[in-house]
């Protein structure tokens, strides 16, 4: 017999949690300002990111 408590906080331990959006957001980001770091503005370099990370 489980005690009680346990049984449910076993059950959640074996979920994953993701961060991988937020990864993606920050390679993404990253990726654009290590290519066109010296060429462009800062509100260039925000539109091109947020069309990398929604790809």
């Amino acid at each position: 017999m489980p005690v009680q408590g346990y049984d449910g906080a076993s059950n959640m331990s074996g979920k994953p949690v993701s961060t991988a959006t937020a990864d993606r957001s920050f390679c993404s980001i990253t990726r654009v300002k290590t290519y066109l770091r010296s060429t462009m503005g800062m509100e260039r370099m925000s539109g091109l990111a947020l069309l990398n990370i929604h790809r």
